[in-house]
């Protein structure tokens, strides 16, 4: 048995417009029943309202309905249900009618989608490649020869973290992620993230040692078993 990671770019989809956004998320979850789909989404970034736009307009999808939107500051989230009727080949409906067996969720980056796979052997993936080379442009991120399951935290845990980090903690901590503050050499000061933030550079200091005294307790607490 194989675990293998592909990814997978689909020319005038949804999927690869929202890339050009700056949007990313996953599809959490997802059901398939004679081609009607049902999905969960979650996407965040900037443009979210702009990628609510293009979920709306794809032409298999039969109804959008969105069941949380956050607004941050800067960046914005949105859990969404989705139901389509795919007439069409689409990678989930390959892997599924084919025997596969991908892992939730399935990533959104960058304009393409990311499945993370169980496959009995290498003659089965490369079978799988050549159907999707069908539809769009794919890439095997990885193989490894055993098999590997996603660590993923326990959903009410990861609900409870966010809920107990302040809209303007997690502001001060997505803005030190990308101004790069925690690079090794470092590569913005508190000075830099204040100046941005138009705060003092101790509130600044106070709101990512809160945050991420958030986040290790979190880490030791799902740790363990």
């Amino acid at each position: 048995m194989l675990s293998a990671r592909i990814s997978i770019e689909l020319p005038n989809d949804w999927t690869s417009a929202i890339g050009d956004l700056d949007i990313q998320g996953d599809i959490y979850t997802a059901t398939l029943h004679k081609r009607h789909y049902m999905g969960l989404i979650r996407i965040y970034g900037e443009q979210i309202d702009a990628a609510l736009d293009l979920l709306q307009t794809a032409e298999y999808h039969t109804s959008i309905e969105v069941i949380q939107q956050i607004e941050h500051q800067k960046t914005s989230q949105a859990s969404v249900l989705v139901r389509a009727e795919l007439e069409q080949e689409t990678p989930y409906t390959i892997l599924l009618e084919n025997g596969y067996m991908p892992l939730d969720p399935t990533v959104l980056r960058n304009g393409r989608e990311y499945f993370d796979l169980i496959i009995r052997n290498r003659k089965r993936l490369f079978e799988l490649i050549d159907r999707l080379d069908d539809i769009g442009s794919v890439s095997i991120e990885r193989v490894v020869s055993q098999v590997e399951l996603p660590a993923q935290p326990n959903p009410v845990a990861w609900n409870n973290l966010r809920s107990n980090l302040t809209d303007r903690q997690f502001e001060v901590l997505t803005l030190a992620v990308e101004q790069e503050y925690f690079a090794i050499p470092r590569q913005a000061t508190l000075d830099d993230l204040a100046s941005e933030l138009d705060l003092q550079k101790s509130t600044v200091g106070e709101h990512l040692r809160r945050s991420l005294g958030q986040l290790a307790q979190f880490t030791v607490e799902n740790s363990r078993t």
